[in-house]
């Protein structure tokens, strides 16, 4: 090989290790702000992960597993930067008629948490097919016609009307959309002496207090496990008409290792003077590290929101009572199997790390639940007391599969809620999530796609052929121009 040739092959070499090198920094800064990635389960895409867990997936006409056969179901997105704004469009069969497909972004690792936005809620499409609807852009709203039960002289030109002159509460049900509607309880009295006393709860939860003419008053008492390495700081957060209006946060004990080693019961007491009346949300934000051996209230109203994790300190003959329409049950700790009496139903949880459901039928009304024992984690769709008269929920319906609109007394509903296109029996899906708030590790997002009524027992299907995610973020030029000013 003359010496010529040697330069051009080197010089040849040389321009495809620089355009390999253009690639890739291209691929990692992404100078535009935007990327679309794609996964058409075709072949394995290093940006774009597999559906998983494998057993809640299965084999199609794909060369990848593109079938849910169980709920929920995981993918992640590897990116070399952040984003601010994702765009995910689903190509997908429902031919089973799966009432309520959601998906969404991890926004909380501790409470294992995703912001969950609609994908498909058949409720809304069928009850759009024969109630007054008014649509504006993404917002829907749904009136029942007198015909069908609705309220005499009850009508709204569009969605600003109905937002400034609401109808009472109870009447109606709402889906992806935060609406705030007064929340008073007629005859409602403080109560005179200290009458809540919950037992030990694990990690994360939730709950509602009603105030009237009374100061918030709690105390709690923590202490931590240290069976993990990570550091256990948590936080306390108190909220009104869906609005911050306290924080506090409780540092960790010190002893970072997971040595297992019980840290010294730490008393947090919160209180507040001069409230408003009304409904307020006390988060408390949490790993499981973190028990709550106790949490003494003088407030008659105290109701757990959605989910609550009871540790296994040995409580026996436990009484709660949920308006949830739906119950779910699962354990991690043997000793803690058992038959969980609700009303005159019994739900057997007989193996671990399995969960087990049942429906109350409850439309409005409560159910008493006895348990054997501690050491469960009970979610519904309502709320949980520990008192039959404590039970609060602020929270508007939500219209949704569990929700029967004439039981329920239902006359109007308001979304935010796109309808998917029609494409033969496919169905095309867009859906927009707010990365700025998500949660990112190690370069990676986590995505949900939830199907509740999608059990693995009863053989359904949901079939997808397409998930493309077109990402937003800041160009190059905008960081630039950032550090300079």
């Amino acid at each position: 090989m003359t010496i010529n040739k040697i330069i051009k092959f080197r010089i040849i070499l040389f321009l495809l290790l620089f355009m390999s090198v253009c690639f890739f920094f291209h691929k990692a800064i992404v100078p535009s702000g935007k990327i679309v990635y794609v996964n058409n389960f075709e072949k394995e895409n290093y940006f774009l992960g597999k559906l998983s867990p494998g057993e809640r997936v299965a084999m199609g006409d794909k060369k990848i597993e593109n079938i849910i056969i169980a709920n929920p179901v995981y993918f992640n997105l590897y990116t070399p930067r952040a984003f601010d704004k994702a765009v995910l469009k689903y190509r997908y069969k429902n031919i089973c008629k799966i009432p309520l497909i959601e998906t969404g972004a991890l926004v909380d690792k501790n409470a294992w948490r995703y912001d969950l936005k609609p994908v498909e809620n058949r409720l809304i499409d069928q009850l759009s097919l024969v109630w007054n609807e008014i649509r504006e852009g993404d917002e829907i709203l749904l009136v029942r016609p007198e015909t069908l039960g609705g309220e005499a002289g009850t009508s709204y030109s569009n969605i600003k009307d109905f937002i400034s002159n609401p109808p009472s509460f109870n009447q109606v049900a709402a889906y992806n959309y935060n609406l705030n509607l007064n929340y008073f309880l007629e005859d409602y009295h403080p109560s005179e002496f200290a009458t809540q006393d919950i037992p030990a709860l694990r990690g994360a939860y939730q709950f509602f207090v009603y105030l009237k003419n009374e100061n918030l008053d709690l105390n709690f008492i923590f202490y931590d496990l240290n069976k993990n390495k990570d550091s256990d700081d948590f936080d306390i957060r108190l909220y009104f008409n869906n609005e911050l209006i306290d924080f506090k946060h409780i540092e960790d004990d010190g002893n970072i290792s997971d040595n297992g080693e019980f840290s010294r019961e730490n008393n947090f007491h919160v209180y507040l003077a001069n409230l408003p009346e009304g409904a307020y949300k006390i988060e408390v934000k949490a790993n499981n590290d973190i028990i709550t051996k106790t949490i003494k209230s003088a407030h008659k109203k105290m109701a757990f929101i959605h989910k609550l994790e009871l540790f296994n300190s040995g409580n026996q003959d436990i009484k709660l009572y949920t308006d949830s329409n739906l119950i779910q049950a699962t354990t991690i700790f043997p000793e803690s199997l058992q038959t969980v009496k609700i009303n005159e139903n019994n739900l057997d949880i007989n193996e671990t790390y399995k969960q087990f459901e049942i429906s109350t039928g409850n439309q409005g009304t409560s159910s008493e639940i006895l348990l054997q024992k501690d050491g469960l984690i009970l979610s519904g769709d309502g709320v949980f007391a520990f008192n039959p008269f404590s039970l609060i929920n602020p929270k508007i319906k939500k219209a949704d599969y569990n929700l029967d609109v004439n039981k329920a007394g239902i006359n109007y509903i308001i979304a935010k809620y796109k309808t998917p296109q029609k494409i033969g029996e496919w169905s095309m899906a867009e859906v927009e999530i707010d990365l700025a708030q998500a949660y990112r590790e190690n370069n990676k997002n986590s995505f949900i796609i939830s199907a509740p009524a999608l059990k693995q027992k009863d053989k359904k299907k949901l079939y997808f052929d397409l998930i493309e995610i077109e990402l937003n973020g800041r160009s190059l030029r905008d960081k630039i121009n950032n550090l300079w000013n």
